[in-house]
């Protein structure tokens, strides 16, 4: 499922105004200072998602892995030859 099972959607308002009291973090740079600690956290847990799922690969391609058998050698035949 990976980041397929994100649920995301476009929200889109139209028509619609707002006050200055409605900045997030009121006026100035709290709201940019908001925003980008949000994206970071979010690069975070994005991250640790990648981590779980390269995890998992390796963890489903060794338990799933055939065991390599070794041909046993046949008597009298080497695959080098003298001349």
């Amino acid at each position: 499922m990976g980041q397929e099972g994100s649920r995301t959607a476009d929200v889109t308002f139209t028509q619609v105004r707002l006050g200055p009291e409605a900045l997030v973090g009121g006026d100035g740079e709290v709201g940019y200072r908001a925003a980008m600690t949000t994206l970071a956290r979010g690069r975070v847990h994005i991250a640790a998602l990648s981590v779980g799922q390269a995890q998992r690969a390796l963890d489903e391609s060794v338990r799933t892995r055939r065991p390599r058998r070794r041909a046993a050698p046949r008597s009298g035949i080497s695959n080098w030859s003298r001349r």
